[in-house]
């Protein structure tokens, strides 16, 4: 099979960004084969992305795989193919818990692929996460999102998710070291250039370095109107976050975020120092919540791993 770029999130690093800026307009000589958020990739999302993370293991079929996607791949002359799916790199929501066996998917399919893995800071990612589960209709409290809890299916948060060292070393020993570039959102947030060479690298890219927009992309609603309003959520979304609730009306997942969103509105004329006084607030909890030492010493065997200078972007080191 053609070589193809498999970046697998995570979640909250600036996918939509990626994807939109860089890979859906086929920038660095890389061509999207997948992107759930591409209506003309629509069919190809269908038949691929949840087969990838969703199917049995005793439905999924690597080699079936392998040959309905090669078929793409010998289209896209002089490009390299792009499959980008931040759900690839496991649920934030449910302790990333089928990321080992989706990455050992990844290697039956794919054992020649590179591999991007976007990180960021991880008292910021959680944060974020948290308010994506809301954004989706979850109405648990921040403490109760981040308490751990002993339920059979296993569905629920844990830090460990976010300790990027474990995933990355898993992928480098699949893939090998050089097939595996781990770039953190902060690095292309404030040096996109840096970033767009050190990736044009990576898969090869021999041209000019493109002028590439740093456009945001999903921006965070208000904390303060998604915490306020989080028990109106089962009321109002049905999703896999709340268990489908069924007090919602039976609107779709999309148009039930979308009311989520204008009721919520009202709280983005709020002054910003409100906004970042009860971020902050929201970050002490996460502190104070989850184990620090730990995230410090996955930091530093992460750096150990890759060479990166993760001080200067705020990571916990010990």
């Amino acid at each position: 099979m053609k070589q193809i770029l498999l970046h697998i999130g995570y979640h909250k690093t600036g996918t939509t960004w990626l994807q939109k800026e860089i890979f859906d307009k086929e920038q660095l000589g890389l061509s999207p084969l997948l992107d759930s958020r591409n209506k003309n990739n629509a069919i190809l999302s269908k038949s691929i992305t949840p087969f990838l993370y969703g199917a049995h293991d005793l439905d999924f079929r690597a080699s079936q795989m392998r040959d309905h996607i090669e078929n793409y791949c010998t289209s896209q002359t002089g490009k390299m193919p792009v499959i980008s799916d931040e759900r690839l790199s496991g649920n934030p929501h449910g302790g990333g818990r089928d990321s080992a066996a989706i990455a050992e998917r990844l290697r039956e399919v794919f054992p020649q692929a590179k591999i991007l893995i976007t990180i960021r800071e991880q008292i910021s990612v959680i944060l974020s996460c948290y308010h994506q589960y809301l954004k989706r209709g979850g109405c648990r409290s921040l403490k109760e999102y981040l308490t751990p809890r002993q339920a059979p299916e296993g569905d629920f948060f844990t830090q460990s998710h976010f300790h990027y060292h474990r995933l990355v070393e898993l992928y480098q020993n699949y893939f090998k070291p050089e097939n595996v570039l781990v770039a953190p959102f902060e690095s292309y947030k404030s040096e996109k250039n840096f970033f767009i060479q050190q990736l044009g690298d990576f898969v090869g890219y021999s041209g000019s370095m493109p002028d590439i927009e740093n456009s945001a992309h999903n921006k965070t609603p208000s904390y303060i109107g998604a915490s306020y309003t989080r028990l109106l959520g089962p009321l109002i979304a049905r999703d896999p976050l709340n268990g489908y609730s069924p007090l919602a009306p039976p609107l779709s997942p999309g148009h039930g975020k979308h009311a989520l969103r204008l009721m919520r509105k009202p709280f983005d004329i709020l002054p910003d120092k409100w906004e970042k006084a009860f971020k902050d607030k929201q970050m002490t909890q996460i502190k104070e919540s989850i184990n620090l030492e730990e995230i410090a010493k996955s930091n530093a065997k992460l750096i150990e791993q890759t060479n990166l200078q993760l001080g200067q972007y705020g990571y916990l080191l010990p």
